[in-house]
């Protein structure tokens, strides 16, 4: 006769044991096996792709074979992805069913492609890997932001690059006004551009459009070539009761 066993092995590497099979009428039958894991092979790529100062967010999907409650640790080898530092997946008495979800978020920080790995693992399992490609793009207008006369609006702008930088702020509209023309940010943090807007100055009380262009003069001395040639444009509405 013949019977059909099936080894789902946790961790990668090569153990011996002993297989009994016990039967009344034809007594003991011992098999000694030699089993041996193979290293998970590597989930399927994630693409990314994001203008500069915006982000994608994409779900990393794998089972979990642990029948108990687990908590995988997770890296990703570029600052550009994130993710969360670890997992749990819940105890199950059907692990193949097991599907456990991590968020991944891609953050440019410089034009064209980058890759990366994710690795997510744990003492009692193999890792999982998932290989990452993300895009950055040029950063796509935004807006736009609509200003009353005699108020103001904020817009809040981060810098996304791995240094301390020294950012440029202009108006194209002589009646749109920014508090300060430039202000050092310091890396991956956000800032806050306070515009005002001082009013129509037409028959008519038009709404008034302008542009508010942020830049990275080359004078800040960036090392990141992409950081000296990137603007980022937000259109201004100026309204007038």
């Amino acid at each position: 006769g013949s019977f059909n066993f099936t080894y789902m092995p946790l961790k990668a590497g090569k153990v011996e044991t002993r297989l009994e099979m016990n039967s009344v009428e034809l007594g003991l039958y011992t098999y000694m096996l030699t089993l041996n894991a193979l290293p998970a092979r590597s989930e399927r790529t994630l693409y990314f792709k994001a203008p500069l100062g915006n982000s994608q967010v994409l779900t990393a999907k794998f089972t979990s074979y642990a029948r108990t409650k687990t908590d995988y640790v997770c890296k990703i080898d570029h600052p550009d992805f994130i993710v969360d530092r670890t997992v749990t997946a819940a105890p199950s008495s059907s692990p193949s069913t097991m599907e456990v979800s991590i968020d991944v978020t891609y953050e440019p920080s410089q034009l064209g492609d980058v890759r990366a790995t994710l690795t997510i693992s744990s003492p009692s399992s193999s890792d999982y890997t998932f290989p990452l490609v993300g895009l950055g793009e040029l950063p796509k207008p935004q807006g736009p932001f609509s200003i009353k006369a005699g108020s103001n609006t904020t817009i809040t702008f981060k810098n996304i690059f791995a240094q301390a930088l020294t950012y440029a702020f202009n108006v194209d509209n002589p009646l749109f006004h920014v508090t300060k023309s430039q202000e050092l940010i310091q890396a991956r943090k956000s800032h806050r551009i306070v515009v005002s807007f001082d009013g129509s100055d037409t028959v008519n009380k038009a709404d008034v459009m302008a542009k508010l262009i942020i830049s990275c003069p080359k004078t800040t001395g960036a090392t990141n070539s992409s950081s000296s040639s990137v603007q980022w444009i937000y259109y201004l509405k100026g309204v007038t009761p």
